[in-house]
């Protein structure tokens, strides 16, 4: 009897000093709080174990509920984690945005966007998918802003133009093979540039205002920007500059742009900057 009685107060006893520690209380509830496991149990998980964590191994031996725990977090790891790991992983390996990193954000943002938005919130990298898609936007923008070669032979054309380089070279002279007239250089020599452009039926735009814009030429470090316009295959050179055609869908104009430059720029490299239907391009002229 006297037996009994003491090895029901030794249990009390150890009971109560487990019960007595405030750490393995607070963590022994967290760990019961975490209930019936779903979605929203995360943060209740996450809080659980970090409580546990901060035991020592001695107080973590009086945990009586520490498998649950486990158990919670595996069940929540087995129903919704796989497929946020996924999102998770495939956004960390985006890495440094470049201009080749396209299909990885797109891969990505597919992961992540295959979630509800309840899984969603668990990503704790979502923001760095927002982030690389906003640098690979800024990083495009760039790209399509600079210059883009544009070689005798090359041609542009949206809805209502068509544009043809056909020649590009310095000259003493401006010559159209059909005019009766040409511009010659008294001091240098100029800079020429011949276009074919085609307008669509019933076109009322400019050539110098909407197709051929902002040109500026290069040459041993001065720039020049004031450039003429004169169409070609007539009698003689008419202005193209403020000059509405009149476009019957099958005949083009032949357009000299060319502006003057030092003699010694005969035969010489010069560069030159210009809009063609509102994209920028860079021609090299030798």
């Amino acid at each position: 009897m006297a037996a009994a009685a003491l090895a029901a107060a030794l249990c009390i006893g150890i009971a109560g000093c487990a019960l007595a520690d405030p750490d393995v209380k607070a963590a022994q509830d967290s760990i019961t709080s975490i209930g019936e496991v779903s979605l929203e149990s995360y943060d209740a998980i996450a809080a659980a174990r970090a409580s546990y964590d901060t035991l020592t191994e001695e107080q973590k031996a009086k945990v009586s509920n520490s498998s649950e725990l486990d158990d919670a977090e595996r069940a929540w790891r087995e129903k919704y984690g796989s497929r946020i790991d996924e999102a998770e992983e495939a956004i960390g390996a985006i890495g440094a945005v470049t201009l080749d990193s396209e299909a990885a954000i797109n891969q990505a943002a597919t992961a992540y966007h295959a979630l509800s938005t309840d899984e969603k919130v668990y990503v704790l990298n979502r923001n760095d998918l927002a982030a690389a898609q906003n640098t690979l936007a800024k990083l495009k923008k760039e790209e399509a802003a600079k210059p883009k070669p544009f070689a005798v032979g090359d041609s542009a054309s949206n809805e209502k133009w068509h544009v043809a380089l056909t020649a590009a070279y310095t000259a003493e002279e401006v010559t159209n093979p059909t005019a009766l007239d040409l511009f010659r250089a008294e001091d240098g020599c100029f800079l020429v540039m011949e276009f074919d452009v085609q307008g669509t039926e019933g076109c009322r735009e400019t050539i110098d205002e909407k197709v051929i814009t902002d040109v500026t030429a290069t040459y041993s470090g001065q720039v020049y920007k004031k450039f003429d316009y004169q169409a070609g295959g007539f009698a003689i050179f008419a202005s193209a500059r403020n000059t509405i055609f009149d476009w019957n869908g099958a005949s083009s104009v032949h357009l000299y742009v060319f502006t003057q430059l030092p003699a010694d720029a005969l035969e010489q490299h010069a560069d030159v900057a210009l809009k063609i239907l509102g994209e920028n391009k860079e021609i090299g002229v030798n």
